[in-house]
């Protein structure tokens, strides 16, 4: 196309209000969370399908972005699933 690699950078968050690599981290982080709050499916199973390269690289980047571990999202599931059977 022609265009210097910050040109495009520059008319994405233009477009979409972040960079081309903020948006990729938050769509793979939003992937993340329904898959943990959606399924059972290993931690380290989740990650390398979400595009982590490990179970590691995972937990931190939730932690970070989202301040709970994967764990403490696993648990909003238990108590919506109880919430719905107990009501």
């Amino acid at each position: 196309m022609g265009l210097a690699p910050a040109t495009v950078t520059r008319g994405f968050r233009a477009a979409f209000g972040v960079t081309p690599a903020r948006f990729r981290a938050e769509t793979r982080l939003v992937r993340t969370v329904r898959e943990l709050t959606g399924g059972t499916s290993p931690l380290a199973e989740i990650a390398l399908d979400c595009g982590f390269s490990d179970q590691a690289h995972l937990s931190r980047a939730v932690l970070a972005v989202t301040g709970r571990t994967p764990a403490q999202w696993r648990k909003v599931k238990t108590v919506q699933d109880g919430a719905l059977t107990h009501a």
